[in-house]
């Protein structure tokens, strides 16, 4: 079974959709934990209504933690094989589940990786860190990786499935106390423990990408509070640098990896 995290906050206008999405999927060996983080709309009795629909979605209501709070109470509720994590203004292509669990359960892979649909301004764009279909081992991927050292690949946690065993061996959870970049920080943490990874070439997810998203959450911090945003972004290179010393790469890629200090986050 897969089991879906999805934070929800002030989100009455788009969580109907990512949750038909879900509901659409060709795979239907899986379970919603939908956690409504102290919304201040309507968005708590969309998901009581979708689960009065449908025994697979389970709806928790807490104080507004962040969005960190919020998917580490998804997580310690799931009970699937598999975790994939979706927000609440995004959806999923309807054979995404399929695709990603056959391709993990096939190769026996730790993690599965896609492209995605960038949705902004009406514009559609895919983007894709790796243009083909196959597995890689745990040092090919941190190589791909690499080759862009900001790619929102690192950080995005939608295009992927997540081995939920994992997870909980361990005790993997979100850093509350960043104000961005747990998504990345908790990726950097999973991929220590990763062994094998399928790559898709299809898209899996259309992510909505708009001025009040989080993505440009974090460029206005960093605008509004350089210093912080500098010690912070030092913190997560820390857990990039990590994650190559301990798959012993540290030593062939020490001159790429400060360049994650000095970009922006790349899409692809």
């Amino acid at each position: 079974m897969v089991s879906v995290v999805i934070p929800v906050y002030n989100a009455q206008a788009t969580v109907a959709r990512c949750l038909d999405s879900v509901l659409a999927q060709t795979y239907d060996d899986w379970e919603i934990l939908a956690v409504n983080d102290g919304s201040t709309d309507d968005s708590l009795d969309i998901l009581r209504r979708y689960a009065q629909r449908d025994a697979r979605v389970r709806v928790m209501d807490q104080p507004n933690g962040g969005v960190a709070a919020a998917r580490n109470r998804g997580l310690g509720e799931a009970t699937g094989d598999w975790v994939q994590f979706v927000d609440s203004d995004d959806t999923l292509l309807p054979d995404a589940m399929e695709r990603m669990v056959r391709a993990m359960e096939t190769n026996q892979s730790d993690l599965a990786i896609a492209p995605y649909v960038e949705i902004m301004g009406g514009k559609r764009h895919t983007r894709a860190l790796m243009r083909w279909e196959g597995t890689l081992d745990q040092r090919s991927l941190l190589h791909h990786f690499s080759l862009n050292p900001n790619s929102f690949f690192y950080a995005a946690l939608w295009n992927k499935l997540y081995r939920r065993h994992l997870i909980e061996k361990h005790g993997l959870r979100f850093d509350g106390d960043l104000p961005w970049g747990e998504d990345f920080d908790f990726n950097t943490r999973y991929y220590r423990h990763v062994r094998g990874v399928s790559v898709l070439r299809e898209p899996v997810y259309e992510y909505a990408r708009s001025a009040g998203g989080l993505a440009m959450a974090s460029v206005r911090l960093s605008v509004a509070r350089p210093a912080y945003s500098v010690r912070l972004k030092i913190r997560l290179y820390r857990s990039y640098v990590d994650l190559y010393r301990e798959a012993g790469l540290y030593d062939a890629y020490r001159h790429v990896l400060p360049q994650y200090l000095f970009r922006v986050t790349l899409n692809k």
